[in-house]
């Protein structure tokens, strides 16, 4: 009875996320305030589908699923950072792993220093302005 769009082929969902699918499909089944979680959930983590569904466009701000992803795309070739850490050894600064979008996969990465004051995680990471932000190399013990 699920949606085909958002269906599970094994015929379960796990209750972290999934469970949305089912609050979806059996309203009767739950509270009005566990409805509007559900909603919630299912606006952010499937936006796709809920624009099918709903026949509605998200804004900004109504999918962090769709807001992931327009971010990705325009910081496609940025370098964001991946870890941070306060710096012990350039006191007022973070040291910032990098990668290029992000991309935990990748190989290459360049470590930052970015001021304390500046750095911030941000929603999905923080984007290195390399006219500010200078590169650095680790010191071996």
């Amino acid at each position: 009875m699920v949606d085909a769009r958002w269906r599970n082929d094994a015929g379960w969902y796990e209750e972290d996320a999934e469970w949305a699918k089912v609050a979806f499909t059996f309203p009767d089944l739950f509270t009005a305030r566990e409805r509007r979680c559900a909603a919630e959930a299912l606006r952010h983590d499937y936006p796709d589908v809920w624009k099918q569904i709903h026949d509605v466009t998200l804004a900004p701000g109504e999918s962090r699923m769709k807001d992931e992803r327009q971010f990705r795309v325009l910081h496609a070739a940025d370098w964001i950072v991946i870890a941070a850490i306060r710096s012990n050894r350039h006191p007022g600064f973070v040291e910032c792993v990098a990668r290029i979008g992000g991309n935990r996969s990748l190989a290459e990465e360049r470590l930052y220093l970015v001021p304390v004051g500046e750095y911030q995680a941000g929603r999905f990471g923080f984007v290195i302005d390399e006219r500010k932000h200078r590169t650095f190399e680790p010191q071996t013990v």
